[in-house]
């Protein structure tokens, strides 16, 4: 996180301190129970700067396997907590707001000076929070400008004496708006604590410009703090190379990165095309052979049609380099994916280079087509047996 947001909020926490020292001083010394009370109120706002202080400190350390997302989910729930106290703000302004001004000229002062500061500070608050993206420090804003525009309010009954019905409405027009704002805040953090999609559009976006350079499985929006991580994943054809899936990622991250506001990380995975699958399985009689290049027989299922087969393997006593040959023998036979519960280096490295896939499973066969099916076969990211 940029240093001149941490700067910026240790000023605003400052003049806060300011504030409370100057209100709570003058409403001691004129006797005045609303200046005292301000005071207070503006005390209470020292914990959501100390806090927003504390986040910005943790926002700065790098992601980890931990926080694969960073740790922006701190800032959210740190915004649910704001806004819960924002809401609170609200009904102490219905409260506290009616209460007659005193008429001292010092204590009009003193709540002119606190109307000024306070809108600077809110503005500047607000700024703040858009120019870093986020949402907390744009809330504790808004309870500023509540501040700013409650002290004016209380200038204004002043000067007009016995207008109370001004007094009364201006407090009521301020509270609701405050309570608007901290609905905001409390859907923004819930959105994001519970990784809900948190824009229709922005989803419909996102999956327009996957869309248009390949086919897109699926889309997975989640915002943390003032980033969009984005989760896609898009189908890749089944023989298709690791280099031709790669350069299909750059484009789409690149893509998404450049036409979608505060996108900070996009995550494009491969998903095979299932119904384009021919797979072979090493039998022993109906369930996956324990080993792959020792298996007496393949059964060979087109899933696109529904075809199958059972072949002998030809290479099954033969003991230098069995798994090169019997991939070579079933990518001639057109397969381009297996299912082995345990596979060798040379096995796996001569399938993979020949762009077929490998998934892991074992068990009944009929059980495993199923799984491969719904997609629930995971794909094997390395051989089970390394032996060369």
């Amino acid at each position: 996180m940029d240093v001149k947001v941490f700067r910026g909020l240790l000023l605003l926490t400052f003049l806060t301190v300011f504030l409370v020292a100057v209100k709570g001083a003058v409403g001691f010394v004129v006797s005045s129970p609303v200046l005292l009370i301000d005071a207070l109120h503006s005390f209470t706002d020292l914990f959501p700067y100390l806090t927003l202080l504390l986040i910005v400190a943790v926002l700065n350390r790098k992601r980890d396997e931990t926080f694969p997302y960073g740790y922006y989910k701190f800032e959210s729930l740190l915004l649910l907590f704001l806004s819960i106290f924002l809401a609170y703000t609200s009904f102490e302004i219905f409260r506290f707001g009616s209460t007659p001004r005193a008429s001292s000229p010092v204590a009009v002062a003193v709540e002119l000076l606190s109307a000024i500061l306070s809108g600077f500070m809110a503005v500047y608050n607000i700024e703040l929070g858009r120019k870093s993206g986020l949402k907390a420090i744009e809330v504790v804003g808004v309870e500023k400008i509540a501040d700013s525009l409650i002290s004016a309010g209380g200038v204004l009954v002043l000067l007009l004496s016995g207008f109370s019905i001004l007094q009364h409405a201006f407090v009521v027009l301020v509270g609701t708006l405050v309570i608007l704002s901290s609905l905001e805040g409390f859907r923004d953090s819930i959105v994001s604590l519970l990784d809900i999609n948190p824009s229709r559009k922005l989803h419909s976006e996102i999956v327009g410009i996957a869309g248009r350079l390949g086919k897109v499985r699926e889309v997975r929006v989640r915002k943390a703090g003032p980033c969009y991580f984005v989760e896609i994943r898009m189908v890749a054809s089944p023989g298709s190379s690791m280099r031709e899936f790669e350069l299909v990622r750059e484009k789409v991250e690149s893509e998404v990165k450049s036409r979608v506001e505060n996108v900070c990380e996009v995550f494009v995975l491969p998903e095979i095309d299932t119904g384009k699958l021919v797979v072979a399985i090493p039998r022993d009689g109906g369930n996956v052979s324990e080993n792959f290049s020792t298996a007496e027989k393949f059964l060979i299922v087109d899933l696109k049609t529904g075809s199958r087969k059972t072949v002998e393997n030809p290479f099954v006593s033969k003991e230098v380099r069995r798994g090169a040959a019997v991939a070579r023998y079933l990518t001639g036979l057109g397969v381009n994916a297996v299912v082995a519960d345990e596979i060798g280096f040379i096995a796996y490295s001569a399938l993979k280079g020949s762009g077929v896939v490998v998934f892991r499973g074992k068990g009944r066969i009929p059980k495993v087509l199923k799984d491969l099916r719904d997609g629930k076969l995971k794909e094997a990211a390395e051989p089970t047996r390394v032996k060369l």
